[in-house]
């Protein structure tokens, strides 16, 4: 709530829902088990990153972080056993991917 219509803070404050998320159910095997937490962690950085992007709309670094969390989001679910669930989180990472510029020259894309 402190950040406001920092779009910046917002950014960083859903990156550090996605590191928790990590510790707390995955990917891989180096982490708590708790997927219930690690959903919950991912829909936080999630609606902080959306907030973001209304703040400022456009912003490359603020779409590929939502892709980022998009495919840790699906990973969650799969963790759930939701297998439908994450699926369908997957096909939206992938839209909002072809959505990018490939042009732009970053990495990510």
């Amino acid at each position: 709530a402190e950040a406001g219509d920092d779009a910046e803070l917002l950014r960083e404050i859903a990156h550090s829902y996605a590191v928790l998320a990590r510790v707390q159910g995955g990917p891989g095997a180096n982490h708590l088990g708790d997927h219930d937490g690690a959903a919950r962690s991912i829909d936080r950085a999630l609606a902080l990153n959306e907030r973001a992007r209304e703040l400022r709309p456009g912003d490359d670094l603020l779409a590929r972080q939502r892709i980022g969390l998009l495919w840790q989001r699906s990973s969650a679910l799969r963790g759930l056993g939701d297998l439908r669930g994450a699926e369908e989180v997957a096909q939206r990472a992938q839209r909002a991917v072809e959505e990018l510029d490939p042009a732009d020259g970053s990495l990510e894309v």
